[in-house]
């Protein structure tokens, strides 16, 4: 009896055995099915490497280089222009101060040119000086004697036929003796030759003039 007893018990720890490994070999190849589909998945693909040739590849948008606009000939011409007008205002200016006198006060007609210094280089300027001797003609002792007042008008003159013309900037003035109470008498009449620096700001190199009255030119 002890004997059938251990027989059964054997044959069932058996049957346990096969059963067990039954069931290993259904686990494992389950198992092997879902890493499969897993495997061949488009949602679980690592996307590849992104190599160096791929990057030569997308195209490269550059951005839009800088332009400079380059001066046209109107925009020279321009320039020159306003330079010129720039220069003929200092000699305007220049002659007006040097054709304002008041005999009364002014020893002679060279105080007008040292007030106008101030558009003269400093060169220029020195050579301003004011004679020892005051005026003697019969015009400016007039003046002190009515106590009278120059009063110019000054034009640009162009056209002058004076030794000092191309570069040379011509301005014509005229003058008349005003007085106090306003009356005016005839004055007289230069032509004033200058040249002005290249560069601003313009003052004047250097000028001279004509007394179309005596037909003397002075330095």
């Amino acid at each position: 009896m002890k004997q059938k007893i251990n027989s059964t018990a054997v044959s069932f720890l058996m049957a346990l055995c096969i059963l067990g490994l039954v069931v290993s070999v259904f686990v494992l190849m389950s198992s092997n099915r879902d890493t499969d589909a897993a495997s061949t998945d488009p949602s679980t693909t690592a996307p590849a490497p992104r190599t160096a040739a791929d990057s030569k590849a997308e195209p490269v948008t550059a951005s839009a280089a800088p332009t400079t606009q380059k001066p046209t000939q109107e925009t020279t011409t321009h320039d020159g222009e306003s330079n010129q007008a720039e220069k003929e205002a200092v000699a305007l200016n220049a002659v007006q101060a040097m054709t304002t006198w008041t005999p009364g006060k002014d020893l002679n007609t060279t105080a007008g040119e040292m007030r106008a210094r101030q558009y003269m280089t400093a060169e220029r300027a020195k050579e301003v000086v004011v004679p020892v001797r005051g005026a003697t003609d019969e015009g400016w002792l007039e003046a002190i004697h009515s106590n009278s007042t120059s009063v110019p008008t000054v034009e640009l003159d162009p056209n002058s036929e004076g030794p000092r013309v191309g570069t040379w900037i011509t301005v014509r003035a005229s003058w008349t003796w005003k007085t106090p109470e306003g009356t005016e008498t005839s004055g007289g009449l230069r032509v004033y030759y200058l040249t002005l620096s290249e560069k601003a700001p313009y003052l004047i190199t250097d000028y001279t003039y004509e007394d179309l009255s005596t037909q003397q030119e002075v330095n």
